[in-house]
């Protein structure tokens, strides 16, 4: 969400049916985004790639 959509969405009060719309349509977006990301990219957000450096030792 951002910042223009929150300060909209704080203006309304709680009777404005418009808040709840507004609401609704921003969910919306961000569920369409989430399903159009691709398989790969929501799986690499669950598990994010750690760098290991490998060192050579001695035995």
């Amino acid at each position: 969400m951002n910042a223009d959509y929150l300060k909209d969405f704080r203006k309304l009060s709680h009777d404005d049916e418009m808040r709840y719309k507004l609401l609704m349509w921003e969910v919306k977006n961000l569920l369409s985004d989430k399903q159009s990301e691709g398989y790969l990219k929501k799986i690499m957000k669950r598990w994010p790639r750690k760098k290991q450096r490998i060192k050579a030792g001695t035995w």
